[in-house]
């Protein structure tokens, strides 16, 4: 068993557990339960029970007797601080005849591992493992605490010395600094936390603009160790010379000399033994090695040695905890804070000072391979400007310099971990191979001639970057291009695949005479499926139709024409009579073979993902990318039950009135507040409600929050942690839509209920109860005065209430199509709604209706600009952007961009009084984008990124790339990337 665990989880301390757990279960002649710290041995690959059995004295005789007539459970600690990358089953011929017989419960560090480690792991079979490897192979996670559990360490930890706070004052503190709660779910970073608060805390009244990082708590234990043993020196009752050496080091820099013997023994530890954690020094073996400087017998050495974070156990030294080593180690890259107060001359290394580039210890390493070490880092460069520049001076060294490519490597790994985003950046020529770009934001950069080889770009936004003769030999993507679809026959010896590419539009793979034989013919298609015979398939084409393939003739036959979008999936029934067929767009036809189109059945809102018979085809289940699973009988028509629905995502983004802060609530019921321009994130509320959050709405000024879970009930109150909440109680059926006043006094609602609602923000009164539509309210909005009120609904009307005598009129309904959502426009004299495909905007006073923006796809929310000239629209998978010029008469409207998203978007908002604005998507997502012009061309830049990251590759310059392996050329070329002049275009295999 594989038992992962980020650094400080517990790992260790539950293996002591589990050996002391089965030490207390043991029976004579059972397995027999031995822990193994891996650091702590010299061949862990190759003697692994032998070493670890001579380690606890047991005689030879006795070992090779176990051998031979026992079972072992080897419980083996620390698979990473070994720095191991072999399979301990087999290296050590554990199971086989002859050899040890044993179990293994292996703990690694989760970041020590990249892609496909199972192999390190996985049993390799034999005479006690007697079913296939991979079956043998367990895998664990060290959940974090949860606030119960932190709860009750708290309560532990309390009464173990004297102290002036209690049980409540430390909850009280890590439940208000914000952040701090997902912080310390940490055990290890928990214990650091309650040492350093009292001191943390002390003199500061506004615990809410408290930040604290992790580099922060390790600071805060050093500073705290340095003063404990700072008083022991000080109270240590020794002889005349020993004291006189005490007082000189105490009078002479104490605590900057003990934080350099601890940065020096780090350093080596990492330069002389990569990094495995366990020094073992004996003086008549090592007095001529590199250890004998931190630990030899000299008093001065003895005295720096025994003030430092340091253990000892027999010949073997270690720090405390192997983070306590990488922290240390992060500190001869960027001294941190601590080490700034007491040696005010330690400071980050200038490559200027530098006679080569060499000599930086950003050179010294690939620090890739320590990922906690660049977590220290990059939270030091997110405090640090200097040290910040200093990164980015390295990336512009690398350009004109080769030697600097192993620092520049290092460096962005750290700027990207840091959140630094490099959208529009000029990269032209940096040389970072291996580094690590993994979700970074590269929107508009410039990568021309880049040196990226090995770098991994999982999940890097690259839309519109300039890749054109990059080295790009073996990156690392994270993921493969995605094929269209294909199926197997149901005999099992044939595949069809299905291509948008006319000249391989339908393949067959056949096994025959011990060979694998392709079959191409022509014609566009993106699915199919077959008949339960194999004699037939129903292919779904992309102008929407369905046409029936002979698998025997290999000959087209009947074709049942569409109207729909693209096909996006189709099924057969088990009795070969009937097809469905799933659509972009939501919508799915059912066909019978005999007599073409049956039934057509509407509900999802986005593209249909697959479809699928019951077994006597009386119901089709179907799923779609708006997150839900929709159940139909195939003898009616209509919308289908949705039976579930499975996302998480953001449902609401507001700027503050000043527009400095951008608020985002989630699905989870969590909230966080950025910095609008730099997008540096701060949790206000933590989520964790069992209910789904259906409804969030913000006060203008982004103080206080309105929301619903799925139920009839409203909760108003401010979005900082422990501020008391008004409920909201009188609609009868679920809240649909919520809005507060622009003074953020009154809060309307809408609901299934047929009604809308105003309440009393502050005290949760119920106001009003407007009644008038014949159906679901979907959407609420204020006008810009406050003075009116619009509302929509499925009934297909919009109205339009005054908010003092409560009378409201109708607006020109959309037909029979429901209207999802409304909104004021920022001068209160248009209205715009939502009407499926359509954004139509009429005139408040009469009604009128003025504009129709129409989409190629389902829209799902919109926004103006507050001057009241631009309109953002967000739908599945894109966003358009509408420009009102004021110059024009008549005025119109004009679609001027669409973004590919990638995603469906589900909340946008403007940023007050500028060309900013903010996307939430349905993945949890938030992005915000700023208008650029230049030679009068308009273009939308990413700023900065929160939450879930994609890869994306939109207009991505790929022209003369170096490297580039055929498949993920394939993958970009799926993800819009383009070369030339135009888009990529697939090549024949």
């Amino acid at each position: 068993m594989l038992i992962l665990g980020d650094s400080g989880a517990g790992k260790s301390t539950f293996n002591r557990h589990l050996e002391h757990q089965l030490w207390q279960e043991y029976k004579a002649g059972g397995p027999i339960p031995l822990f193994i710290n891996l650091p702590a041995l010299d061949r862990p690959g190759k003697d692994l029970v032998v070493e670890q059995l001579r380690i606890l004295d047991f005689p030879e005789e006795h070992i090779w007797d176990m051998k031979e007539n026992r079972r072992f459970v080897l419980i083996c600690d620390g698979y990473d601080e070994s720095q191991l990358t072999c399979n301990l089953h087999t290296t050590n011929h554990l199971n086989q005849t002859g050899q040890w017989s044993a179990k293994l419960v292996i703990t690694c560090r989760t970041q020590y591992l990249g892609q496909n480690y199972r192999d390190r792991f996985e049993p390799q079979g034999g005479t006690h493992y007697d079913s296939s490897a991979p079956g043998l192979f367990k895998e664990s996670v060290i959940a974090p605490f949860s606030k119960d559990q932190i709860e009750e360490y708290v309560e532990r930890y309390v009464p173990l010395e004297p102290r002036t706070w209690v049980k409540e004052d430390f909850m009280d503190k890590l439940t208000t600094i914000p952040g701090l709660m997902g912080l310390v779910k940490n055990p290890f970073l928990l214990t650091l936390a309650l040492g350093a608060l009292p001191t943390v805390v002390n003199g500061q009244r506004d615990l809410s603009r408290v930040r604290i990082t992790r580099v922060q708590l390790y600071e805060s234990f050093v500073q705290h160790w340095l003063s404990a043993n700072r008083r022991r020196l000080q109270n240590l009752k020794v002889g005349s010379d020993e004291q006189r050496m005490i007082d000189e080091l105490l009078d002479n820099g104490f605590e900057e000399d003990v934080i350099k013997f601890q940065m020096d023994l780090s350093a080596a530890i990492f330069h002389e033994q990569e990094g495995r954690s366990i020094v073992y020094y004996t003086p008549k073996n090592d007095k001529n090695s590199w250890k004998a400087v931190f630990f030899n017998t000299n008093p001065e050495t003895s005295l720096l040695r025994g003030a430092s974070l340091l253990v000892r156990a027999g010949s073997q030294y270690r720090f405390v905890h192997r983070s306590i080593l990488e922290y240390f180690y992060s500190c001869t890259i960027c001294p941190s804070s601590t080490i700034a107060q007491f040696a005010p001359q330690a400071c980050s290394v200038s490559i200027d000072a530098l006679e080569s580039i060499a000599d930086h210890p950003l050179s010294k390493r690939n620090l890739v391979k320590e990922p906690s070490i660049v977590r220290f880092l990059s939270e030091r460069a997110q405090l640090n400007t200097e040290f910040k520049r200093q990164l980015h001076a390295l990336l512009e060294r690398s350009k004109t310099d080769e030697r600097a490519s192993q620092a520049a490597a290092n460096a962005i790994t750290i700027l990207v971990r840091a959140g630094v985003p490099f959208n529009g950046v000029d990269l032209r020529g940096v040389r970072v191979p291996g580094a690590d770009l993994s979700g970074g934001q590269f929107d508009s950069a410039q990568l021309q001639g880049a040196d990226l080889t090995e770098t991994n770009l999982t999940r890097i936004w690259l839309r519109q970057a300039g890749l054109s003769d990059a080295r790009m030999e073996d990156v690392q993507f994270g993921e493969l291009p995605c094929l269209v679809e294909s199926v197997f026959s149901p005999c099992g010896k044939q595949i069809a695949s299905f291509s948008d590419d006319k000249s391989r539009g339908l393949q067959f793979i056949q096994y025959k005479m011990d060979r694998l034989i392709k079959t191409v013919f022509g014609g566009v298609f993106t699915s199919g499926a077959y008949s339960l015979d194999g004699l037939n398939l129903a292919l779904g084409g992309t102008d929407g139709s369905i046409r029936l393939f002979d698998t025997q003739t290999k000959a087209y036959g009947q074709a049942f024409v569409s109207k729909l979008e693209a096909v996006a999936c189709v099924a057969y029934s088990s009795d070969g009579r009937r097809i469905v067929s799933g659509h972009v767009g939501g919508s799915l036809h059912l066909w019978e073979v005999a007599f073409a189109l049956v039934s057509v059945f509407t509900g999802h809102w986005a593209d249909v993902k697959s479809i699928v018979f019951s077994p006597d085809s009386s119901q089709l289940a179907s799923c779609s990318w708006d997150y839900t699973v929709r159940l139909w009988e195939t003898n009616s028509s209509g919308s289908g039950h949705d039976s579930h629905v499975t996302s998480i995502s953001v449902s609401s983004v507001a700027y503050s009135s000043d527009g400095r802060h951008l608020i985002v609530g989630s699905k989870d019921s969590s909230v966080q507040q950025y910095d609008a321009e730099r997008g540096d994130p701060s949790v206000i509320r933590t989520g964790g409600s069992y209910q789904r959050l259906n409804v969030v709405a913000f006060t203008p000024d982004g103080l206080r929050v309105a929301t619903s879970w799925n139920s009839n009930d409203i909760q108003a109150r401010g979005i900082k942690e422990g501020t008391d909440a008004s409920i909201l109680q009188g609609h009868t059926a679920h809240v649909l839509s919520v809005a507060f006043s622009p003074c953020g006094n009154w809060i309307a609602s809408g609901s299934v209920d047929r009604t809308v609602r105003l309440w009393d923000a502050h005290s949760g009164t119920l106001i009003q109860t407007l009644a008038g539509h014949s159906d679901w309210v979907k959407s609420v909005s204020f006008s810009p005065s406050g003075s009116r009120l619009v509302s929509s609904s499925t009934d297909a009307t919009i109205r339009v209430w005054d908010v003092r005598t409560v009378e409201s009129r109708v607006i020109n309904s959309a037909g029979y199509l429901a209207i999802e959502a409304v909104t004021y426009s920022p001068n209160g004299q248009q209205i715009a709604g939502i009407v499926y495909k359509d954004v139509r905007l009429w005139d408040e006073q009469t009604g009128e209706l003025q504009h129709t923006l129409t989409h190629e796809r389902p829209v799902t929310c919109m926004a103006f600009s507050s001057c009241g000239q631009w309109l953002t629209t967000g739908g599945d998978r894109s966003i358009c952007l509408w420009f009102l010029d004021p110059n024009e008469v008549p005025q119109q409207w004009r679609w001027l961009l669409v973004l590919d998203s990638l995603q469906r978007v589900v909340t946008i908002a403007w940023r007050p009084n500028t060309v900013d604005f903010v996307t939430g998507f349905q993945d949890g997502s938030t992005r915000t984008w700023r208008l650029q012009s230049e030679s009068d061309e308009l273009s939308i830049q990413m700023l900065w990124s929160a939450g879930p990251a994609i890869f994306n590759a939109v207009d991505a310059v790929i022209s003369g790339t170096v490297g580039l392996s055929a498949i993920n050329r394939q993958l970009l070329l799926q993800r819009g990337a383009i070369e030339g002049g135009g888009k990529l275009s697939s090549e024949a295999d």
